[in-house]
C-alpha cells in the first residue's frame, strides 16, 4: 500500500519515525516520497487518518494535505442471524431473511440456492444487499436448498443452510361413493388425492376406536381401501384423508351390507294351563330389517306378527 509523502506523514496527528535499523518495521519510504505499507496483518498498527507535511526548506513555508483515512478491511466473527427453513404449499409467497457478520468495509449479501447465484426475475424474485429475499407464486423448480453469502474485501462467508419444502395443499380429487353391498362381497372404496409425494393417505371408520387395516381391509397404493368378505358388523361410514404440513382434507361415504336374516333368540317350550297369557319371544336381524311370522306347525297356519 502506497502514499504520497513529500516530507513529514503523520498517523493520527502523530509524527511517523521510520527508522532504518527498525528490526521490525512497518512503514518505509520511498525514494518517490511515497509511504510504503510492508505489514497489512495489525490493524492497530496501519489503520487510522494520515496528513503529509511539505514544508519548502527556503521559504519555510508549510503545506499540510487533505486527510487519507487508512482501515484493514474485515470480516469478523459468524453471521448475526441465519436464514431458517420454510414449509410452503406451491402458489404461496416465501421469504428469507439474515444478517451478515460485522466487517469493514460494510458486508454486503447475495442469496444462493443449491450452491448457484439467485438472480431476480421480474417481480416474482427479489433479492437485496441486506440480507431479504422474497420468492413470490412459488414454483416446484424453487424448492432446494438457500444460503446468503456475505462478501467485502477482506473475502467472503457462507451462512447455514435453510430448505424450501414445497407442498400441494391436500384436495382430494375423487371421493369413495355410498355403497349398498351383499355380506361376503369384495368392497373398493376410491380415494384419489392431490398426488403430493409428502402427503399420508389414511382411512377411518366413524365411531371406530379399532385399527382399520387388517387382512380383511387393505389400503391400495392407489390409496383405495379394500375390504373383503364384508360383514353386517362392517356397516358404517368410511372417510378417507389426505394431510401434510398444510393441512388435511376429507371426504367419506356410507358402507350398507345387506345380508339374510339371522335369529338372535329362538322361542323356548313352555307348558302352560289353560287360561292363561304366554309370551314366547323371537328376535331376528337382517337386512333389510326382516318381517317375522309365527306359525303353528301342527296346522301349518300363518299367524300375525
Amino acid at each position: 500500500m502506497l502514499l504520497n509523502s513529500p516530507n513529514k506523514i503523520t498517523r493520527d496527528g502523530q509524527l511517523i519515525d521510520i527508522k532504518e535499523d527498525d528490526p521490525d518495521p512497518t512503514f518505509a519510504l520511498l525514494n518517490s516520497h511515497r509511504l510504503f505499507f510492508l505489514k497489512t496483518s495489525d490493524s492497530r498498527r496501519i489503520t487510522g487518518s494520515y496528513r503529509c507535511n511539505a514544508t519548502n526548506p527556503d521559504s519555510k513555508i508549510s503545506e499540510i494535505s487533505e486527510e487519507a483515512r487508512v482501515g484493514l478491511a474485515n470480516l469478523q466473527g459468524d453471521f448475526r442471524e441465519h436464514p431458517l427453513g420454510r414449509d410452503a404449499v406451491l402458489g404461496q409467497e416465501v421469504t428469507f431473511t439474515c444478517k451478515a457478520p460485522r466487517g469493514d468495509p460494510e458486508p454486503k449479501i447475495k442469496w444462493v440456492k443449491d450452491n448457484k447465484d439467485v438472480t431476480t426475475f421480474g417481480n416474482r424474485i427479489f433479492a437485496n444487499e441486506i440480507g431479504y429475499l422474497r420468492i413470490g407464486h412459488v414454483k416446484p423448480e424453487d424448492a432446494g436448498i438457500y444460503s446468503c453469502v456475505a462478501f467485502n474485501m477482506a473475502g467472503e462467508k457462507k451462512s447455514k443452510s435453510a430448505k424450501l419444502s414445497l407442498f400441494k395443499k391436500p384436495a382430494i380429487i375423487r371421493g369413495p361413493q355410498n355403497q349398498v353391498v351383499n355380506e361376503n362381497s369384495d368392497v373398493i372404496m376410491t380415494c384419489q388425492s392431490s398426488g403430493d409425494s409428502q402427503s399420508e393417505v389414511t382411512w377411518r371408520k366413524v365411531n371406530n376406536n379399532r385399527a382399520l387395516l387388517s387382512y380383511r381391509f387393505q389400503k391400495l397404493p392407489n390409496n383405495s381401501l379394500r375390504m373383503l368378505k364384508v360383514q353386517a358388523e362392517d356397516e358404517g361410514t368410511y372417510v378417507c384423508k389426505e394431510e401434510n404440513k398444510m393441512g388435511h382434507a376429507e371426504l367419506e361415504a356410507k358402507l350398507t351390507v345387506l345380508y339374510n336374516p339371522k335369529f338372535k333368540t329362538l322361542p323356548k317350550n313352555k307348558i302352560v294351563t289353560t287360561n292363561r297369557n304366554v309370551h314366547m319371544r323371537c328376535d331376528v336381524i337382517g337386512n333389510p330389517a326382516p318381517v317375522v311370522y309365527w306359525i303353528r306347525l301342527s296346522d301349518n297356519v300363518r299367524h300375525s306378527k
